[in-house]
């Protein structure tokens, strides 16, 4: 009862993120700090599910330390949901990398890679990932609602991002 109470909190969240958003009410608070110490604790979190489901779980950076603005609330629901669908596809036995990895020549962008040797999606429903309430369709029994990756697609572009499967 807890976990499905917690779940539909998580859900009521996203949809008032969502609100927020096409009302131009939420806004960007940046703020300089090391990007790659603030992605390697969130990412942390994770540790335990990666033990419990066996899967491989690396984070790497290059360099180790990035020092720029963002706005750690909004980076963290980015990374949050794509390590859970990374976590929700990937079976026991697996591989999960995170790869931070600053532009030379721009050190105010940075690319983050969330990877995974899950069971993957069909390359014409790549895109489509990102529409609100898509899911795509698999032979194994997977909860979700469709709106984790739309919103994560409009917080990164808040952020002046982009997001690519």
């Amino acid at each position: 009862m807890y976990r499905n109470a917690q779940r539909l909190l998580t859900l009521i969240n996203q949809f008032l993120d969502f609100r927020k958003l096409e009302s131009g009410k939420m806004q960007l608070k940046p703020v300089r700090q090391d990007l790659v110490a603030f992605l390697k604790n969130t990412s942390a979190a994770f540790d335990f599910k990666a033990a419990e489901k066996n899967i491989e779980f690396l984070v790497s950076a290059t360099p180790q330390k990035i020092i720029m603005g963002f706005d750690a609330d909004i980076v963290g629901k980015v990374l949050y949901n794509l390590l859970s669908n990374a976590f929700k596809f990937t079976p026991p036995g697996g591989t999960i990398r995170v790869i931070i990895r600053a532009e030379s020549e721009a050190p105010d962008n940075v690319m983050i890679s969330v990877s995974d040797t899950g069971i993957g999606i069909e390359v014409e429903n790549l895109e489509k990932v990102f529409h609100p309430f898509y899911q795509v369709e698999t032979d194994e029994q997977h909860s979700g609602t469709g709106v984790g990756l739309a919103l994560t697609k409009e917080l990164v572009e808040l952020h002046q991002g982009s997001i690519h499967a």
